[in-house]
């Protein structure tokens, strides 16, 4: 059975919500965009926000070994897919992990957490929203 934890959840839908609103240089008035039923989600993508995370001082380190199955990432952080007994997750990483994690995809790593802060995604990406939520970071990845 697959199970996510609350956060990575979350992180999903947040990171499903951005990449299905991103659009290229594609012309939403163009024939092949009307024909293809696409829809110009500029105007919504850039309006939802997501808060870079930033480490809480003083959090303790935990670490754990999975699989890395794949990684994306965003403007503000990097999303990784992992595997370990079956159990899928997508965990939240620091921004510069996905420049050197890449090469890890499919094999064993140890990866180190930390307590992080983001803004709430009750907040539905408003940059003035005083609101927060603790999620865990990945902080290192190392190969097994």
């Amino acid at each position: 059975m697959i199970g996510f934890s609350r956060s990575a959840l979350l992180l999903g839908a947040a990171v499903f919500v951005l990449a299905g609103c991103r659009t290229e240089s594609t012309d939403a008035t163009s024939p092949e965009a009307q024909a293809s039923g696409e829809a110009d989600t500029t105007e919504v993508a850039s309006t939802f926000e997501i808060s870079a995370p930033e480490r809480v001082q003083g959090a303790s380190q935990r670490t754990r070994e999975v699989n890395l199955v794949s990684q994306t990432d965003d403007e503000t952080a990097c999303y990784l897919v992992v595997e370990n007994a079956g159990t899928m997750e997508m965990l939240m990483a620091e921004k510069d992990l996905c420049g050197i994690t890449y090469e890890f995809e499919g094999e064993r790593v140890k990866i180190t957490q930390e307590d992080a802060t983001v803004r709430a995604v009750s907040c539905a990406g408003d940059p003035d929203c005083p609101d927060t939520e603790t999620v865990p970071l990945v902080v290192q990845v190392e190969r097994r």
